[in-house]
């Protein structure tokens, strides 16, 4: 408290909270009746104070956009634009005037573009929240997958859409095609998983079904095989081999 605070371990350890109430209790318990939230507010910021709090909380509290799982991302509901929206092959915000970005195409409002997957990625740098949609080929039966910023679209189920299609209101549907990103690789926890920083040191717990970052190698222990990857906000971490798999996108 006298030295400050190392911002960097205190997120990591928010994430490994299990029980945030029983944080609180005891955090005011040892310190004689201060509160956890105020020594973090003074120490972190307001807005550091929000990440805490979504993080150790599973997103139940605090500012959503920091949360590890989120219920406001539904899988397998249509993406359609609310305003001119870029579509991207990476979950990160490029500026279109930066050369080899990752902007794909511009769509205009009110197109459906795609359906979700239900995983999402925050770009805590640009503070933008971008989520997965997938489009299917038909001819030859496959998938291919995209970002957009979650503030550019809306969701809607399948049987709403299918009654607007019978009506003036009929929402137009924006073929992806030529537009396929060029493949790369993404890492995707199997179940709750342990991340670890430097020499492997054990940093925070991962949910299931989250798009952790891009593998870049390889590690055997002789105990156990970790896989190095960098995360979308650019940190280098490691997981163990057989808590995750590997995609190409």
């Amino acid at each position: 408290w006298v030295d400050g605070v190392n911002s960097k371990n205190v997120f990591a350890i928010a994430e490994s909270i299990k029980d945030y109430q029983a944080v609180r209790e005891a955090y005011t318990q040892q310190t004689q009746g201060r509160s956890l939230e105020d020594d973090l507010s003074f120490k972190l910021s307001t807005n550091g104070l929000q990440k805490f709090l979504a993080l150790a909380s599973q997103g139940k509290t605090g500012e959503k956009k920091f949360a590890k799982v989120r219920d406001d991302i539904p899988a397998k509901q249509w993406v359609i634009t609310t305003a001119e929206s870029n579509i991207r092959k990476t979950p990160v915000l490029e500026s279109v005037w930066v050369p080899g970005n990752n902007i794909l195409r511009t769509v205009a409002a009110n197109r459906a573009i795609g359906a979700t997957t239900g995983k999402f990625a925050y770009d805590e740098k640009n503070d933008v929240t971008f989520i997965e949609f997938y489009t299917i080929d038909i001819k030859n039966n496959t998938r291919h997958f995209f970002y957009v910023a979650k503030s550019q679209v809306r969701f809607m189920p399948n049987s709403e859409k299918q009654k607007l299609d019978k009506t003036s209101e009929k929402i137009p549907m924006e073929v992806l095609t030529g537009f396929t990103p060029k493949p790369y690789t993404q890492l995707v926890s199997l179940r709750s998983v342990q991340i670890y920083g430097d020499k492997l040191k054990p940093l925070y717990t991962a949910a299931a079904n989250l798009i952790l970052g891009f593998p870049v190698a390889e590690l055997d222990t002789g105990k156990a095989v970790f896989i190095q990857f960098t995360t979308v906000q650019g940190f280098t971490r490691w997981v163990k081999k057989t808590e995750v798999k590997i995609i190409d996108r």
